[in-house]
């Protein structure tokens, strides 16, 4: 029976590769691009990994990203990208090559000629298609909650008349209806980014465009506009597995009337509403300005105006944070 059992244990050696008795357990994923589409055991159960067919052929177009992915974050159900492991400060969170990026041209302030170069490049299929199928769509809320796409009792009733304008104006410029989409795909998503010469690039980012606003946010963005370069965000402090990878949108200088314009939605920043009450107060002093100053009733009864339950929900918060910042500011 001795003899049976050691012949029978000589067979499965002969038979099976050595090999075979020295793998080592399977890491976790560090990617969801080398290693499936499993989330790691130790993500939050907050988070749910993306792996709807469109986003799963958009990343897999993409370097592999060794510390992140696109996840959906409960229970407000927003997409964003998050950590699959401990990242240390100092470290890349992020990075994607220059080639993997879309030049738009040299930098402007106006929106309107890269605009018209995506819409071409889109049409012409010259972007990839996987990258478009995940952008906000013309149809997508992202796009609806953008100021110039509020209905018109919407935006009177928020009664800021320089918002107004500007929107009227850059809709009387536009050759096409559909223009005013590309434009919030520029304004939403493009970064300006300096090339070897100096010179500042319009550059959308496949998936680093993905990251969401946090005003106190301290990754930073890093990178050169170059062949043989990479676009990066740089950790600026250590990240936990499953937090949420965001960037700072903008200089810092932005009044919440740019995050209407360009973002759609509201920043939640008492800095952001202060420098757009101080364009407020600068507006009804200049349309006052023949009256010899204002009144305290004056003063009082555009506080409370500002404060006003009435007209339309989306403008209703902004009106009251508004009027919050103007009581702050000298002589209201």
């Amino acid at each position: 029976m001795h003899l049976t059992l050691i012949l029978l244990v000589l067979l499965v050696l002969l038979v099976v590769p050595t090999s075979t008795f020295n793998i080592s357990p399977s890491p976790k994923p560090s990617t969801l691009l080398s290693s499936g589409f499993g989330k790691p055991s130790s993500l939050p159960p907050t988070l749910k990994i993306s792996v709807d067919s469109k986003t799963t052929k958009f990343l897999k177009s993409l370097p592999p990203q060794k510390s992140t992915s696109l996840a959906t974050i409960k229970p407000q159900n927003y997409r964003g990208i998050v950590a699959l492991k401990n990242i240390k400060k100092g470290d890349p969170i992020i990075a994607i090559p220059y080639t993997s990026a879309i030049d738009l041209g040299t930098e402007t302030v106006d929106p309107l000629p890269p605009a018209l170069k995506l819409k071409e490049m889109i049409e012409s299929g010259e972007i990839d298609k996987s990258y478009v199928d995940v952008l906000p769509s013309i149809d997508s809320e992202d796009y609806k909650n953008v100021y110039s796409c509020w209905s018109e009792e919407e935006r009177l009733s928020l009664g800021f008349e320089f918002l107004e304008t500007e929107a009227n104006l850059l809709k009387a410029r536009l050759p096409a209806d559909d223009v005013l989409y590309y434009i919030f795909l520029i304004t939403s998503r493009v970064l300006t980014v300096q090339n070897g010469e100096g010179e500042g690039k319009k550059l959308l980012i496949p998936y680093l465009d993905m990251c969401n606003h946090d005003e106190d946010s301290v990754h930073v963005l890093t990178g050169v506009a170059a062949e043989g370069k990479s676009l990066k965000v740089i950790a600026g402090k250590d990240v936990k597995v499953g937090e949420e990878i965001t960037i700072k949108y903008g200089s810092g200088s932005e009044g919440v009337d740019v995050f209407l314009r360009d973002y759609g939605f509201d920043p939640c920043s008492k800095s952001c509403y202060k420098i757009f009450a101080q364009k407020v107060q600068k507006e009804i002093k200049m349309g006052l300005k023949n009256k010899g100053g204002l009144r305290e009733e004056e003063r009082r009864q555009i506080r409370e105006n500002l404060k006003g339950e009435g007209g339309g929900e989306r403008g209703e918060r902004v009106r009251r944070e508004v009027g919050k910042c103007l009581d702050e500011i000298d002589g209201w």
